[in-house]
């Protein structure tokens, strides 16, 4: 957590292991996927925050083959939603730089 407690920006971060059967069976598919990953999420909600990081680990398991959309139900919302969040965060500390700028 980062900021006055009006303003809090709550940081998260993700990590997810692989078991080793769910890597054997992607594996056998032919996907070469990482046994871990670390995500990350940020936002002035902790429950947002929390939500960026997963979508965070959608992406990265997309990136390897692994399309979970149809799985998880409103993930491009959820996308959505983390492209406005960082979008509203790049204002908020643009409108800090100016503020303490003068």
């Amino acid at each position: 957590t980062d900021g006055p407690g009006h303003k809090a920006l709550f940081y998260v971060t993700l990590h997810t292991t692989m078991n080793d059967d769910a890597l054997g069976e992607l594996r056998s598919q032919g996907i070469s996927i990482p046994s871990k990953f670390v995500n990350t999420g940020s936002d002035r909600s902790k429950v947002k925050a929390e939500r960026l990081a997963c979508i965070d680990l959608i992406d990265n398991l997309r990136e390897y083959g692994l399309d979970l959309a149809e799985e998880i139900p409103d993930v491009a919302n959820r996308i959505r939603e983390r492209e406005e969040a960082k979008f509203k965060l790049a204002v908020n500390q643009a409108q800090m730089i100016l503020q303490a700028m003068g």
